[in-house]
């Protein structure tokens, strides 16, 4: 249980007595709106608070095989998996039902391993379901030793540093070896385009020494400095290329777009697939992962599930309430995921939107009046202006916000100088736009309230306006 004190004015005290995820919604009435300075319209901020359980979960494999457990593993609560941090090796990967978890090393694990026989790796993990929320942390434990080589001296490629960088081409996982000792004791390694945190976590590098070796990753480049500072580096650097081409690596997999749904109901389960482009020409050397994140869009982005799966198909629990969801799911191509490395080969990410919102009949219908005409989102969803000789055009759409008797209705306007210009926003229910660009420009009006709806609820209006010569 969660306590909230009394109000302190605009501040509150929060308990948290028992590990989870809490998020805090504040919002000023609209009791005193007015409709010309806006002054008192409804206004929410939402902040999450997490207290994490002391309690942590330990999985345990070696550097062949997966490892899967339930969700009895971290909870006795009737939950289901909505957030997993994916560690820096390998890969969490969760079952469409969202009650399993599976860790998989992948086949490049093997020449990471450190020489004591295991290695472990803390990651958080996220459940829900009626109302609890569940955060542990979890343990993998990974045994086994490298059957390949280690990077030394003897048998690693040489890079020198230079100004401007001279690049060495390299093979794959082929040693590396740079070496920063002839410069100042204090530096530290940095990396251009790339953050280094991320690299150095990969190749099992350690932090604060100034020669380097590794094995070079599949396809990309790499360019180092040494540095003493922010913006403080020494001129000269290293620049290592690897000999494969973009022609002789797996391409990225690539989703046909999604359709959004605009028609679901609340508290209800529903199912969501992707499906990857050409298919049947498309080869891996490894299993293809499906990385899905949703994100409450109706006051502000909150990110409310993140999971990673092997499968096409994920299962999503639509809240109790209205709300408006953004999903977005990427494909990715598991022998080449290290998009740090300067490999562009993650797939792209295809967005839709999954509006919840049950049997609610309160949608504002878009009304609006323009040079004196009158046009509703009943019988009007694009309606082409001309408006020849005129300098601006002025849009009324108070009919929209006070017909309803729902408190929180308002309008908004969208706009832009041309097709192609960046759109303003504007807030309110009226709005004088400005022809001065002379070209074709697009103006659109939406209704809202508590709730984000669209055209197919009557709510939004775009005007293509088609001004004079």
């Amino acid at each position: 249980m969660a306590v909230l004190s009394e109000s302190q004015g605009d501040s509150y005290t929060f308990m948290q007595n028992n590990p989870g995820e809490f998020l805090l919604t504040g919002c000023a009435d609209k009791s005193g709106y007015d409709s010309e300075t806006l002054e008192g319209f409804e206004k929410c901020i939402n902040v999450a608070i997490t207290n994490h359980s002391p309690e942590v979960i330990t999985l345990t494999t070696d550097k062949e095989s997966d490892k899967t457990v339930g969700v009895d593993a971290f909870s006795d609560l009737d939950l289901k998996f909505i957030e997993v941090e994916q560690p820096s090796r390998g890969q969490l990967i969760v079952n469409q039902a969202r009650n399993t978890l599976t860790y998989r090393p992948l086949n490049h694990y093997d020449y990471l391993m450190d020489t004591d026989g295991a290695e472990t790796q803390k990651v958080f993990v996220r459940l829900e379901g009626g109302g609890e929320v569940v955060k542990r942390y979890l343990n993998i434990e990974v045994n086994g030793t490298a059957t390949l080589p280690t990077c030394h001296d003897g048998n690693s490629v040489s890079v020198a540093p230079a100004n401007p960088a001279i690049a060495v081409t390299v093979d794959p996982d082929q040693c590396v070896e740079l070496d920063a000792a002839a410069y100042g004791e204090n530096g530290y390694w940095d990396l251009l385009k790339s953050p280094l945190d991320s690299f150095l976590i990969y190749a099992g590098l350690e932090e604060g020494t100034s020669v380097l070796r590794f094995k070079y990753p599949q396809y990309g480049d790499l360019h180092f400095m040494w540095c003493y500072g922010l913006n403080d580096c020494e001129s000269d650097t290293w620049k290592v290329v690897s000999s494969l081409t973009d022609d002789a690596v797996i391409s990225s997999p690539t989703l046909e777009a999604l359709t959004s749904q605009s028609e679901e109901t609340v508290s209800a389960t529903i199912t969501r697939s992707v499906q990857i482009e050409n298919e049947v020409n498309y080869t891996a050397p490894d299993p293809i992962t499906y990385e899905w994140s949703l994100t409450d869009s109706t006051y502000g982005e909150h990110r409310v599930l993140n999971l990673l799966t092997s499968e096409k198909h994920l299962d999503f629990d639509l809240p109790a309430n209205t709300r408006n969801f953004k999903l977005e799911v990427r494909a990715i191509n598991g022998a080449y995921q290290d998009d740090y490395f300067g490999n562009s080969s993650k797939g792209f990410n295809v967005s839709q939107y999954l509006y919840a919102r049950g049997a609610r009949t309160d949608a504002p219908t878009a009304i609006v009046r323009v040079n004196g005409e009158e046009y509703n989102g009943e019988t009007s969803k694009r309606v082409n202006l001309d408006v020849a000789d005129a300098k601006q055009v002025s849009f009324d759409a108070s009919a929209t916000v006070f017909k309803s008797d729902n408190p929180f209705n308002r309008s908004f306007f969208v706009a832009a100088a041309s097709l192609v210009a960046e759109s303003t926003y504007q807030l309110s229910e009226t709005y004088t736009h400005d022809l001065s660009s002379g070209q074709v420009q697009p103006v659109t009006l939406c209704a809202q309230n508590d709730y984000r709806w669209s055209y197919v609820d009557n709510s939004c209006i775009t005007f293509i306006i088609y001004p004079g010569e």
